[in-house]
């Protein structure tokens, strides 16, 4: 029990470029369904309440509702970003502008700790990581929470 939250990529299957793709995975159904795409998880956090406030206030329009919502690329850059600068000053003055901890049931801790700052690194580093591979820039980003 506790605060989930998840960023999805997906790929829509329409192209020349995923056609072998697509019939590997027909081949692999007796019905010969045709997928249109293949969402893949890109990134998963637990309790990084911080992280969520950010996504509810730059994506979700305030709304914290554990529905999918879709960012682009650009705006999931602005976080990379932010995280960058916290990292940076790793000063909790504005840590608390920028990045502020957010309050719920089971969301986990609400201090500007190591954990807190582990958290920013993890999600600075996890885009890096997203945003080398080949392709991805096309790929429609989702994010959801749960608890």
């Amino acid at each position: 029990m506790g605060l989930d939250m998840y960023l999805k990529s997906e790929q829509y299957l329409w192209d020349e470029e995923s056609d072998d793709l697509v019939e590997q995975i027909k081949n692999q159904n007796k019905h010969k369904l045709r997928p249109t795409s293949i969402r893949y998880d890109a990134i998963y956090w637990r309790k990084a309440n911080h992280i969520h406030k950010w996504f509810v206030d730059n994506v979700q329009n305030g709304n914290d509702d554990c529905k999918d919502y879709y960012l682009s690329l650009k705006t999931l850059l602005k976080l990379r970003e932010v995280c960058y600068k916290v990292l940076d000053e790793r000063n909790e003055e504005l840590s608390k502008k920028l990045l502020p901890t957010y309050q719920g049931c089971f969301y986990g801790s609400y201090e500007y700790d190591d954990y807190y700052y582990d958290a920013v690194r993890y999600t600075a580093n996890s885009i890096d990581n997203l945003v080398v591979i080949r392709g991805f820039e096309k790929m429609d980003l989702i994010y959801y929470s749960s608890w």
